[in-house]
């Protein structure tokens, strides 16, 4: 009994000091001794996740006067090698503001580390929908299929021309179309 009331006594006094260290007034910048290091590159990007693709498409939406309501699908997929994964947006509704008999409208959007920028407005279009090992300008080309009521069916390539992803419509379109990777990017 008497060992147990001369410990509880050392062992506050000891827990007291060894806490006294984690309080004490901020030591002051230039008296520091270590070198301060500057930040690497790598901490300055920001990663947009899904969410950010979502803020971008509300604000598109509000920009357009469009339904707030509008749904869409994307996918995200670095198109130009930038370690910045870019959207791949399809609005599919409402059918009247996004889509007509020929199908809707895809967006193709360029991340930033501030948000995104839209690279392409391709309407009438129909999935699947899939990217090409192909490059034109540093963008990975796009196969869209197209089809309507009085025209056969076909992949067409989107390819971007230094400042959008337009249509392609020269004669290489054939030949491109065997060069896609059949990596579907929506059903």
């Amino acid at each position: 009994m008497r060992f147990k009331n001369h410990i509880t006594p050392l062992l506050f006094a000891i827990f007291t000091v060894a806490l006294s260290g984690c309080v004490g007034s901020p030591s002051d910048p230039a008296d520091n001794n270590a070198p301060l290091l500057p930040l690497s590159a790598q901490q300055s990007v920001v990663f947009l996740d899904d969410g950010s693709v979502k803020d971008a498409m509300r604000d598109y939406l509000a920009y357009k006067k469009a339904p707030l309501f509008s749904q869409y699908d994307f996918t995200r997929q670095d198109l130009n090698h930038d370690g910045m994964s870019d959207a791949i947006v399809y609005i599919k509704t409402p059918y009247g503001q996004w889509c007509d008999i020929h199908g809707c409208t895809l967006l193709i959007l360029k991340a930033l580390p501030q948000g995104f920028s839209i690279l392409g407005h391709i309407p009438s279009v129909r999935p699947p929908f899939y990217v090409s090992t192909r490059q034109t300008a540093g963008w990975q080309d796009i196969g869209v299929y197209l089809s309507g009521k009085n025209e056969q069916a076909y992949t067409a390539i989107l390819s971007f021309d230094g400042s959008a992803y337009t249509m392609r419509t020269d004669d290489d379109t054939y030949m491109l179309r065997q060069e896609l990777i059949k990596h579907t990017l929506f059903p």
